[in-house]
């Protein structure tokens, strides 16, 4: 039922004119750089950096995963968050998704790791193979990163 409305929005889309700019704008993936000033933040956190990433949908494109990790090569982040929506189809190899997780991430430094939650197009056969890949899911869960008066709580 899945592929049928994934084919008749495809369709619309196509007929539209709308297909080609949506397939552009996926392969058009960018690493940009925002300076959020935030009055509360702890000062012993000034200049922290956050990757975050999200949105891959792996099995949509299949040189998506050598992009995103060519514009990840020499990231050095303090933490990566990562919010899902990992697959389009819930058919598509659990480990060759895994793999192409674990690829984009494999080129970025993280100082206190890579933390996750999932996205509405991510299944729960996902949890234990990308937490194999280094991933902390924060289901129902929470973490603190930092330490002392420059601690931050994740939920």
């Amino acid at each position: 039922r899945q592929r049928l409305i994934a084919g008749a929005v495809t369709f619309a889309a196509r007929a539209s004119g709308l297909y080609g700019r949506g397939v552009a704008n996926a392969r058009a993936v960018r690493l940009a750089r925002s300076e959020i000033r935030a009055p509360l933040w702890p000062r012993g956190l000034d200049g922290f950096r956050i990757l975050h990433l999200g949105d891959c949908h792996f099995d949509g494109d299949p040189a998506a995963p050598d992009r995103i990790a060519a514009l990840l090569e020499g990231v050095r982040a303090d933490l990566c968050v990562y919010t899902g929506d990992t697959l389009y189809y819930p058919e598509t190899d659990p480990e060759l998704a895994a793999d192409h997780f674990g690829r984009i991430m494999a080129p970025v430094q993280s100082r206190y790791g890579f933390y996750g939650s999932m996205g509405n197009n991510d299944f729960s056969w996902l949890r234990p193979l990308l937490a194999a890949r280094g991933l902390r899911w924060l289901v129902n869960a929470h973490a603190t990163v930092g330490g002392g008066d420059s601690a931050v709580t994740l939920a």
